[in-house]
């Protein structure tokens, strides 16, 4: 049966986001964490009313989903230590964030203040089908493609750096990655992205490419 609650679709609604790209996954863990502890709600109004209450939120301005936030981590900090931190948010020494500051800089305020007040109720690209959410978003599938070429290529340290050494930018399928997979899946199907993502004996920056020309093929045939 499919969830319909007001929590369900915005769970889906963040997923979405961040696997389309608009939000990082900083903003996926924050959001995520503060639905997950919420009473299920059936509409927006219940929805703020549970924020008011279980997070001692007025509203959902930029000043009030600071203050949540200053509150939380610092409860958290206290609470659970350093691990909590490094496990959940990738902050501390040798992480992504050195430090908590640092970690909230990089949050999409208002992508989270529209996803709260309800102005934001559906991504900014096409709906993205689960099966492809392994391969999104860029720097996934970035990280996919390399640790592959780099499982080929384990007894041949030379060989792996030439191919994992280049340039690894395709402007056009880094701007474009969820079109351009949403295309040949709804063509070719998820067992064939995946053939076209590890082939042998290409660079990242190859295997963009030619998901490129695979898609430019598929729209050409359709346009016959």
């Amino acid at each position: 049966m499919e969830d319909n609650s007001y929590l369900d679709k915005l769970e889906n609604l963040i997923d979405q986001l961040f696997y389309e790209g608009t939000i990082h996954e900083g903003t996926l863990q924050v959001l995520s964490d503060m639905f997950s502890s919420l009473e299920d709600a059936e509409n927006k109004e219940e929805f703020l009313s549970h924020l008011k209450e279980d997070y001692e939120m007025e509203d959902t301005s930029l000043e009030s989903i600071n203050q949540y936030l200053d509150r939380e981590f610092s409860a958290w900090q206290e609470e659970h230590g350093e691990e909590l931190l490094k496990e959940r948010f990738n902050i501390g020494k040798s992480m992504k964030y050195p430090n908590v500051k640092e970690f909230l800089k990089d949050l999409d305020y208002e992508i989270m203040q529209g996803v709260l007040n309800g102005s934001i109720t559906s991504g900014f690209k096409k709906t993205i089908p689960e099966e492809l959410f392994e391969f999104l978003p860029l720097d996934s599938f970035e990280e996919l493609v390399l640790s592959n070429i780099k499982e080929i290529w384990k007894d041949d340290p030379t060989k792996c750096n030439e191919f994992i050494s280049p340039n690894k930018e395709c402007q056009k399928f880094d701007d474009n990655i969820v079109d351009i997979l949403i295309c040949i899946y709804e063509d070719l199907g998820i067992d064939n992205i995946a053939d076209l993502a590890y082939p042998n004996g290409c660079t990242l920056k190859e295997v963009k490419e030619r998901l490129c020309r695979y898609q430019k093929f598929i729209l050409e045939k359709e346009a016959k």
